[in-house]
């Protein structure tokens, strides 16, 4: 054995904290890498549709931005719609898939303008609202912030701070 070798593992016995330490570090590495890894974006973006039941049509839309770990089907299993329904607004919902990938490239902001809110501005909705949580939140209000004027409100819960 060399003696670097033979003086590394020495150490490493006389101090089996830096060891466990390590194993912590590379498990947290392989993780880290493991949620990094970003889905392929797709133009237009998958958006879900939940019309409103009730007699009127809706003229209100909420596009709903989930967060990172998400798919936008929670917002359904969660119980948002669910609470939004019994309220028996006219409100149509639109659940947007704007997962990691799309912030990663640059591109979220883009995309939920051109394939979700000009859009529902040419069929008609009057009012849209976006509601995110967590990254959804952040890229609701980092919307607003570029294109404030084409949406009429922002509900951003547990919105992520972003980077330093």
């Amino acid at each position: 054995m060399s003696p670097v070798i033979a003086t590394a593992l020495g150490w490493i016995r006389r101090n089996p904290r830096w060891l466990i330490a390590l194993a912590v570090a590379m498990g947290l590495a392989v993780a880290i890498a493991t949620w990094a890894r970003q889905r392929a974006t797709s133009v237009p973006m998958h958006v879900i549709r939940d019309l409103s039941g009730c007699a009127a049509s809706a003229s209100t839309l909420v596009v709903m931005l989930p967060g990172v770990r998400s798919p936008p089907e929670e917002f359904v299993q969660e119980g948002y719609v669910a609470a939004l329904r019994q309220r028996s607004l006219a409100v149509d919902v639109a659940m947007v898939d704007s997962h990691l990938g799309y912030f990663i490239d640059g591109n979220v902001v883009r995309r939920l303008r051109e394939d979700v809110v000009l859009p529902a501005r040419a069929a008609g909705y009057r009012s849209i609202w976006l509601v995110g949580i967590s990254l959804g939140g952040f890229g609701a209000l980092g919307y607003a912030a570029a294109h404030g004027d084409d949406i009429d409100g922002v509900l951003a819960i547990a919105p992520y701070p972003g980077t330093q």
